[in-house]
């Protein structure tokens, strides 16, 4: 029989669609119906090499086999090879397992350590556990070295998918280029910050954390921040390292640059800067802010003050110069005595009218109770106000019973102000008044037409405890060096340091939960260093207590032991 078009285009169509509902069904990747979400992790099941084999026969290919399917990732990188190869080697991607070829062939007596990082995911995006590994040597025994960590930020949280490099000392040379120095090791951080270091060869080390933003494997200052280990890592029969501690220094070690400068109505100079600096390098070193005429003249003007806060860092600042002529300026910041100044031209200087009311922008202490002693009376304003026009009444002190108390005021500048007075009493609560209607600011404006009322809390000895114990595994290099204590509390996140006089300590506090920390003192500062780059120094040792401390009223709380190690 002959077929015309008639006949077969009905057996066509049915075809095509046949084929596009089984592309379809055969595309799609999703959970089965029915039944639980796949949240397993893919995990490594084998591999050749065999993970902890010996005497690996020359080669160089290593095949690493999951426990089910596994996707290549879209971007960035999660196979990393210690010690580090000259050249990239090649993967090859295939169902449930991989394919690593070296560019050269294993060498002779080493210990080679495959390390994968959370991009490998399998087909419901269920990552793998940063940190999985495979380890085989071409010699007798597998080198048998361990060193694992945390990597945290200021405020104690995990820094996940960090790249720690594990750098050869003798190559390690503070005086180089580090920018251009590739570790010898390689760990990744998981969501817990924790890092681990296995079948290390015995030798000197450093230890160095970076963010490897652009996934080179370097430090690159314009753009990546950085942790450093507060020792030199000594890997022997006797040393190994567990639990190090490494704080994230969020800086970068490249300058600054002005972005932009503006004179605002409220004769405050606000200066935009490309990266987050420590704005109290500037507050300590206020002549290193300076606004130029660009007039034949050339007079400098000094920044007065910055306007205080309780942040210490940022990418912009507010400073007073005083009263400054019309006219055009250059801007000078040195930012620290290592970089060089930096400018911004052209600058223009127009006085026009300020029609906005000053604020109180900042109040201390807060509302939670404070030791007498601690008790640090502050009060920060938006904008310069006219102190001239200040009155004794303007600022008051009420107790309980309504009685006035006139605090010592001290203008430490035009829009920060300390009160003090030593009638207050443990136990007390008061009332601090601020007379809004006393205060205007350098054009005029009022602050406000009624009054301000913060509230002070002193702590009543019996509802505090007491906190004993002793800080032990000092290194001996250090003993002579200063160690702070610092007591956080959880509710209230109020913070009380304590300076050891020697290696045991005991202070009172309010009742509550508490999580201990402390730092060894080592450049006598006050102030907790967390590293450099340029030039390389250690952080200061640190470390934290495991459990959180309860402090009840009227009790003590003894026996707790801070380590340093």
């Amino acid at each position: 029989m002959e077929f015309t078009s008639t006949h077969y285009k009905p057996l066509i169509y049915t075809a095509i669609l046949f084929a596009a509902i089984l592309f379809i069904n055969c595309a799609e990747i999703g959970p089965p119906p029915g039944g639980e979400i796949d949240k397993l992790k893919p995990r490594i099941i084998s591999s050749v090499p065999e993970n902890g084999a010996v005497n690996v026969s020359p080669g160089n290919e290593i095949v690493i086999h999951f426990s089910e399917r596994i996707t290549k990732p879209a971007s960035g990188k999660s196979i990393y090879i210690s010690p580090r190869l000259p050249e990239k080697p090649k993967v090859k991607w295939k169902s449930d397992h991989i394919t690593i070829t070296l560019p050269d062939s294993f060498k002779t007596d080493q210990t080679y350590i495959i390390s994968l990082a959370s991009g490998i995911k399998d087909l419901r995006n269920n990552p793998i556990d940063s940190g999985s590994i495979i380890a085989f040597s071409t010699g007798d025994e597998l080198s048998s070295g361990k060193i694992s960590g945390f990597v945290k930020n200021d405020l104690g949280k995990p820094e996940n998918a960090m790249l720690i490099g594990l750098y050869n000392k003798k190559d390690f040379n503070a005086s180089t280029f580090i920018d251009s120095l590739y570790p010898d090791y390689f760990a990744v951080t998981d969501k817990e910050g924790f890092f681990t270091f296995q079948y290390i060869p015995n030798n000197k080390y450093i230890v160095l954390g970076i963010s490897d933003r652009n996934k080179d494997e370097r430090f690159n200052p314009d753009r990546e921040y950085f942790a450093v280990t507060d020792r030199e890592i000594v890997l022997d029969s006797l040393n190994q390292f567990e639990n190090l501690l490494l704080t994230v220094n969020p800086s970068d070690t490249s300058s600054p640059e002005i972005q932009s400068v503006r004179y605002l109505a409220d004769r405050l100079v606000h200066l935009s800067l490309s990266k987050e600096i420590d704005l109290n390098l500037i507050q300590t070193n206020l002549s290193n802010l300076i606004l130029k005429s660009i007039d034949s003249d050339s007079t400098s003007y000094p920044c007065l003050f910055l306007m205080e806060s309780d942040v210490t860092a940022g990418n912009s600042l507010n400073g007073y110069f005083g009263e400054i002529p019309d006219g055009l300026y250059i801007c000078e910041l040195l930012y620290k005595k290592d970089h060089s100044a930096i400018y911004k031209d052209s600058i223009k200087i127009e006085r026009f009218e300020d029609e906005t009311n000053p604020k109180i922008i900042y109040f201390q202490p807060d509302i939670f109770p404070i030791f007498l002693n601690d008790l640090d009376i502050s009060l920060q304003f938006s904008e310069p106000i006219d102190t001239a026009k200040l009155s004794s009444e303007t600022f008051v002190i009420l107790d309980n019973d309504s009685n006035i108390i006139i605090p010592s005021t001290e203008i430490i500048n035009s829009s920060y102000l300390n009160f003090s007075s030593a009638q207050l009493q443990e136990g007390n609560q008061y009332s601090f008044i601020v007379s809004e209607f006393d205060i205007f600011d350098i054009t005029g404006n009022s602050l406000g037409d009624s009054t301000k009322s913060y509230t002070l809390n002193i702590v009543d000895t019996d509802s505090v405890g007491t906190i004993s114990g002793e800080v032990s595994i000092i290194p001996e290099d250090k003993l002579s060096a200063p160690i702070f204590l610092q007591f956080d509390n959880i509710k209230t996140k109020q913070s009380y340091t304590n300076e050891l006089s020697g290696s045991k300590f005991s202070l009172e506090l309010p009742a509550g939960k508490y999580v201990l920390s402390g730092y060894i003192d080592s450049d006598k500062n006050g102030i907790r260093s967390k590293g450099s780059i340029f030039p390389f120094k250690y952080s200061e040792w640190y470390t934290t207590h495991p459990d959180t401390i309860s402090v009840r009223a009227r009790f003590e709380t003894s026996d707790i032991k801070l380590n340093f190690r």
